[in-house]
């Protein structure tokens, strides 16, 4: 060999990334009911803007003058229920269906399922085959020991490449296999073949007998498989509170609104009474003292019906967070919403004092939270296992086959290779062990503590489970008596004002008089309407605390309505 041009040649591996095919970052998980279909409609989904009109009479809350136009707050005469901006009129659906598919706290928990459903696949991923190959090229120099080798300076230069690939089993051992192929050529006089090929396949298998032995292989992939069960329920757990946090702002805004309404009858009935009063002053049968009473009467109503009105502003703003976030546009941000379900009706199947254990059944079979306890507890199971099999020894059976081939072509040293000229082999059993085993035996010790503390969770888990079906019955049944009460109650109070109106009018009774008996109609007309939403509240609450709220609702599956447990 004659050419020393050189001394090393490094050869540079360009490694260039890819990304997955098919990822969209914007892409948005949609929230799925327990039965895998979305709980997000699609298709009909568009809200038309419209005025609100009043349930009862059917005329517009907004009065309009003479030439149709919506007055502004403050003008006079008539009052203007709702600031000047477009209004969207929504019921309970509405609302349920547009949290659903924009709730902020919804869309950023969607992604949590994905999230544990990339681990799974990353956990998975360890029983991949494993590619690997590598090329190299060599001089080397080494001074010749004696002058009959006929040469100063030995020089060699030797490529070689090889490639392999290796895959881990399930009983938790691996096997792999490895070809080389290398070529030497050198100017040493007592080499018979210059340049030679040699070619050399080897096939490697280890098998744990005991530590790591078995499907404990598997612990990381059944981790993360109940983890994607711990996030599905978790979901679920989410998109029940938020569905009850949205009705619960739901039913507020009805009442606030039907308070509203309530608050300006009583201004109106106080604005007449005043009028009333002052014409009576003016025939000479009144005095200046009515005409004082009837106007504080009606400067007080006129305060609670503002404080009412913002109050009403209040509830809009809750709800409008929930199911349609603030955003930067303008037209966005007027949007006002007006409920139009009223309180009558019942929110699926009303339940019943009865049978509180079948509803203590059903919560403890279907409540997402109990069963992603579960799974959590699956998962100290498995933690267990393999704290357990790492306390024994590591002793692994070995094996290793290999041929050979040598010659001055490649092509005769791989065929010498492959018919099996030249084979060896290996077999034997490596063993390991820390002597005490102090941390496998601490950690086997924290996992069982693990377990016995999950168990105590998903225990009370299941007492608050059971505390909430039953006061979510009681909650039921009470507002349901409280309800019954206020209607009667409001009966009996529209009485007494027409009856001291009647004394009135025959002169046996003065404005101060009615106006009480009108303040005793308002607070009664205001606890009936909380007692009614609250009643709304409460159904929603029990189903809630059933684990069937989105199926009542009709967004998650088959509804509630008309099934007994």
């Amino acid at each position: 060999m004659k050419t020393r041009a050189w001394l090393w040649i490094v050869v540079v591996l360009l490694v260039l990334p890819v990304a997955p095919l098919g990822a969209d970052e914007d892409a948005v998980p949609v929230p799925r009911d327990p039965q895998g279909k979305p709980l997000v409609p699609t298709g009909g989904d568009a809200e038309k803007i419209l005025d609100p009109y009043d349930a009862e009479t059917g005329k517009p809350l907004v009065p309009t003058d003479a030439e149709g136009q919506a007055e502004t707050p403050g003008a006079e005469p008539g009052h203007s229920l709702l600031p000047p901006a477009p209004f969207r009129e929504v019921t309970l659906h509405d609302v349920v269906r547009m949290g659903l598919r924009a709730n902020l706290t919804l869309l950023s928990g969607a992604y949590n399922p994905s999230i544990a459903m990339e681990q799974y696949r990353a956990a998975s991923a360890i029983f991949d085959p494993l590619v690997s190959a590598d090329m190299d090229l060599a001089h080397d120099e080494q001074p010749a020991t004696a002058t009959f080798f006929g040469v100063d300076v030995f020089e060699e230069d030797t490529f070689g490449t090889s490639a392999g690939i290796s895959q881990r089993l399930k009983t938790g051992g691996s096997v792999s296999f490895l070809y080389r192929a290398d070529r030497l050529d050198s100017n040493n006089l007592f080499n018979d073949l210059v340049p030679y090929w040699t070619n050399r396949a080897i096939v490697e298998g280890t098998q744990p007998l005991l530590r790591g032995a078995g499907d404990v292989v598997m612990t990381d992939i059944r981790l993360a498989s109940n983890g994607v069960r711990i996030a599905n329920e978790n979901q679920r757990t989410l998109v029940q509170e938020t569905l009850f946090a949205i009705v619960q702002a739901y039913w507020d805004l009805v009442y606030v609104q039907a308070e509203v309404i309530s608050r300006l009858k009583s201004e109106d009935v106080a604005a007449e009474l005043l009028q009333n009063a002052q014409a009576r002053l003016d025939a000479k049968v009144g005095t200046p003292l009515d005409v004082a009473e009837a106007r504080a009467g009606l400067e007080r109503r006129r305060g609670n019906r503002i404080k009412a009105e913002g109050f009403r502003g209040a509830a809009q703003d809750r709800l409008r967070a929930l199911v349609m976030p603030f955003g930067t546009k303008e037209e966005r941000e007027a949007v006002t919403f007006v409920a139009t379900d009223g309180v009558e009706g019942n929110l699926g199947t009303v339940p019943t004092g009865d049978n509180l254990q079948g509803y203590i059944d059903m919560a403890l079979a279907n409540r997402p939270e109990i069963r992603a306890a579960q799974a959590l507890l699956s998962n100290r199971d498995v933690e267990i296992y393999a704290a357990a099999n790492a306390v024994k020894p590591q002793v692994d059976l070995v094996g290793r086959l290999g041929s050979a081939g040598l010659r001055d072509t490649f092509g005769t040293a791989f065929e010498q290779m492959a018919t099996g000229q030249a084979v060896s082999g290996a077999i034997g059993v490596r063993f390991s062990m820390f002597i005490g085993m102090r941390a496998a035996k601490a950690d086997l010790r924290l996992a069982e503590w693990a377990r016995r503390q999950t168990v105590l969770d998903k225990q009370e888990v299941e007492n608050r489970v059971v505390a909430e079906v039953r006061a979510g019955v009681r909650d039921v049944l009470t507002a349901q008596a409280v309800e019954q009460a206020g209607a009667e109650e409001v009966r009996a109070a529209n009485e007494n004002l027409r009856g001291e109106q009647r004394r009135l009018d025959n002169g046996k009774s003065t404005p101060f008089r009615v106006l009480q008996k009108e303040d005793d109609l308002a607070d009664a007309r205001t606890r009936y309407l909380r007692s009614s939403t609250d009643r709304r509240i409460a159904e929603a609450s029990f189903w809630r605390s059933v684990g069937f709220l989105p199926q009542t609702l009709g967004v998650g599956g088959t509804p509630a309505q008309g099934k007994k447990p």
